[in-house]
């Protein structure tokens, strides 16, 4: 026979008697629970055992157990892949959970993991490098002129 019972920060635990032993320590006819995995509350998203996610409107928390470790908002990309490769670096979720949780490809991840292991966390947030636009010097800018003048078609 199962019982409901309703943890301090409002968690529901659905138990059987051969979860909980009596203790000297517990108060009243409610059982003491042994030591067992963190529980999680509805709405969480497992992604192990330990580790897990919830959304709420726009923020995604991560938690370990029932704690919160990290708060992002959904569209913010880069804290998304540096905590996802904090998780694998620290042996704290493999590569494929973060892929069937998430959604996202083993390739990114990769990606990310070797980001994260080569620049750190700053290489996440750091302007990316690009080339820019082309730059028209004087001279070029003169010879475009000359040949529009003189009935050229532009993408000669």
């Amino acid at each position: 026979m199962s019982k409901i019972i309703y943890g301090a920060s409002g968690f529901r635990y659905d138990t059987k008697k051969s979860d909980f032993q009596h203790s000297p320590y517990c108060t009243g006819s409610l059982p003491c629970p042994n030591s067992r995995p963190p529980f999680f509350s509805e709405g969480i998203t497992l992604i192990n055992q330990n580790i897990g996610f919830m959304r709420k409107d726009s923020p995604l928390t991560s938690l370990y157990g029932s704690l919160p470790v990290f708060t992002h908002d959904i569209d913010d990309m880069p804290s998304f892949r540096m905590f996802t490769s904090q998780l694998y670096i620290n042996g704290s979720v493999s590569q494929a959970e973060i892929c069937r949780a998430f959604g996202v490809s083993k390739n990114s991840v990769l990606r990310s993991v070797k980001l994260y292991r080569s620049k750190g966390m700053a290489g996440f947030f750091a302007p990316r490098n690009c080339r820019g636009p082309a730059v028209l010097t004087p001279p070029v800018l003169e010879q475009v002129q000359e040949r529009l003048d003189n009935g050229h078609p532009r993408n000669c």
